[in-house]
C-alpha cells in the first residue's frame, strides 16, 4: 500500500527487518573466442524479475556474483566482437540458489549469424508498451 507524506509531516511507521543468507554464484565462460568482450548478467527468473548484478568476465572466463539470496535465477552471457563491436547472441542458463554456494556454472556463447533485410517494427499493444509485447518482423528485400 503507498504511502504519501508531504514536507514536514511526520508519520510513524513500524517495520521489521528479516535476515536470510547470501550465497555465492561462481561460473566460467567457456568457447569464448580470442578478442571478444564478454559480461554475465545475473536476473531473477521470471519476465520482470529484478536484475542482481552484471560482471564483465575476466581473461580466464570466470565470473563471480557475491550476496545472492536464495531464489531462481537465470544467467545471461552478453558478448561483443572487438574490433567491430558487434553484439553476438546471448546465451542463457536456469540456476536455483537455496542452502549454499553454486558453484561450476557454465556457459558458453550461441553461434552468431547474418540475417539481411529490413527491419519492421509494428505497434506495441497494451498500455504499458512493454517490449515483450511488441512485434517485430525482418522483410525480405
Amino acid at each position: 500500500m503507498p504511502l504519501e507524506i508531504h514536507a514536514g509531516e511526520e508519520v510513524p511507521i513500524n517495520f521489521g527487518l528479516a535476515t536470510t543468507r547470501a550465497f555465492r554464484v561462481r561460473g566460467t565462460v567457456v568457447k569464448l573466442p580470442p578478442g571478444n568482450f564478454a559480461s554475465v548478467m545475473l536476473r531473477s527468473r521470471g519476465d520482470t524479475g529484478p536484475e542482481v548484478g552484471m560482471k564483465t568476465v575476466g581473461t580466464d572466463g570466470s565470473f563471480e556474483f557475491r550476496d545472492v539470496p536464495p531464489g531462481s535465477y537465470t544467467v545471461t552471457l552478453l558478448v561483443v566482437s572487438v574490433p567491430d563491436m558487434r553484439m553476438a547472441n546471448s546465451s542463457q542458463t536456469p540456476i536455483e540458489v537455496s542452502n549454499g554456494d553454486v558453484d561450476g556454472v557454465h556457459i558458453e556463447p550461441v553461434p552468431g549469424g547474418e540475417v539481411r533485410g529490413q527491419f519492421r517494427m509494428e505497434p506495441c499493444q497494451g498500455s504499458r508498451q512493454r517490449v515483450s509485447r511488441c512485434f517485430a518482423s525482418v522483410v525480405k528485400l
